[in-house]
């Protein structure tokens, strides 16, 4: 479908916490854009641990319960990418690549057009392979039968890399634990015909009438990325220099810190008696949910913040947005 310039490309297999798989391929797309020695590669992680991970613009006190996680003892990140907050446990794996733009020139520069051919390509492997009716959704969701079975998330790194993520469900997931985790908000189903968490979900094992193991679907991935971009796949070790940023990343992407960024406390703290605070949230049909939380002292914006299940590039894009906000009259626009 696509012609790689290079026709070799690494294949990494690992079991790792989420955490450490995720910041392993932020740290790898980073390095690539520097180091031509790190390879394209394609990439299968098996979570060791239930873990949560939340995407650039998640509140983690509307799109997540923080504490429960926290005192569950479920692992937690929030990457750099945007996306719904998303759960992982034993039935759940983690396949994606991370490829240089100049090496596949013909890939796709939208986000939107990205999506809609590598989900397609997968889903049409699904039903050759498993036998199961998956096809593609807009924006960036893997259905059967209108349940989501697998979501996803792509960004470019630098300019230079893009990166990847693709999450299929195959055994059923630990669905109490993952409603009380990341309890949806109900704006989050207002263009689905599901109404609840439970209607919504699949898992590939769901829609059939055999036992799926996740190493046959890992192969599934592996050879439908391969024959995608038209490359051999050979297994490599991750090189010393990854595993050292890797580790040294993992601290920053799973600390308070940066977990609670997006939030209201963390972001505004005391609220001034003068300033009022109003709230929206709209969820884009066959899109993301964008929530805004804006301050108003007198006729101008104090503050605002925007999260959601937001996908743009590049990913500081509404931070820009909101910094041109703050300040402006607003009296002839209502309340």
């Amino acid at each position: 479908m696509f012609n790689s310039k290079v026709k070799k490309w690494r294949l990494i297999e690992r079991d790792w916490r989420m955490p450490k798989a995720v910041v392993y391929g932020y740290a790898s797309a980073n390095l690539m854009t520097m180091m031509p020695e790190i390879p394209n590669t394609i990439f299968s992680v098996y979570p060791e641990r239930n873990a949560v991970f939340v995407y650039y613009y998640s509140d983690p006190y509307k799109d997540m319960d923080y504490e429960y996680c926290k005192r569950n003892d479920i692992d937690m990140i929030r990457v750099e990418f945007g996306g719904s907050p998303f759960w992982a446990d034993a039935g759940y794996f983690l396949p994606g690549f991370i490829v240089r733009w100049d090496d596949v020139p013909d890939y796709p520069g939208s986000l939107e057009e990205q999506y809609r051919i590598t989900i397609s390509f997968i889903a049409d492997e699904m039903k050759k392979k498993l036998g199961i009716p998956a096809y593609y959704r807009p924006l960036n969701d893997l259905e059967v039968n209108k349940r989501k079975i697998g979501g996803h998330t792509h960004n470019i790194v630098g300019g230079k890399v893009w990166i990847a993520a693709h999450g299929p469900q195959v055994k059923k997931p630990k669905l109490e634990k993952m409603e009380k985790a990341i309890p949806p908000p109900p704006e989050k189903f207002a263009d689905k015909e599901a109404k609840s968490i439970r209607e919504r979900i699949g898992w590939i094992e769901m829609f059939t009438d055999r036992e799926v193991s996740v190493r046959e679907v890992r192969d599934l991935y592996n050879e439908a990325f391969a024959k995608m971009f038209g490359v051999e796949l050979e297994p490599m070790d991750e090189t010393e220099i990854e595993s050292q940023v890797a580790n040294k990343y993992t601290e920053k992407l799973t600390s308070e810190d940066w977990l609670l960024a997006k939030s209201e406390e963390k972001r505004f703290g005391d609220i001034p008696s003068n300033v009022k605070r109003t709230m929206k949230a709209v969820k884009i049909p066959g899109g993301p949910l964008i929530r805004v939380v804006a301050l108003k002292k007198g006729d101008k914006i104090h503050d605002i913040l925007i999260t959601g299940s937001i996908h743009c590039t590049p990913i500081t894009l509404l931070e820009d947005m909101e910094k041109t906000l703050k300040g402006i009259d607003i009296s002839g626009f209502g309340t």
